[in-house]
């Protein structure tokens, strides 16, 4: 946990996020999102479906 902070406050001091952060960003949160979305269109249509990754605004701004 205070590792946690620790990462975090020094991306804030250095006014931006780590290239490879340790914690968890929106990115990811937002592939967390999308396989959520297969897994409840797969339950919907009864068989396997693709994780769809669409380009969002968030990977164009470079915000990771």
């Amino acid at each position: 946990f205070g590792a946690l902070f620790r990462a975090v406050y020094a991306d804030v001091a250095a006014g931006r996020p780590a290239e490879r952060p340790p914690y968890a960003t929106f990115a990811d949160g937002h592939d967390e999102m999308l396989v959520g979305d297969a897994i409840a269109e797969s339950a919907r249509v009864g068989h396997w479906v693709e994780v769809t990754h669409e380009p969002s605004a968030v990977a164009a701004s470079g915000v990771r």
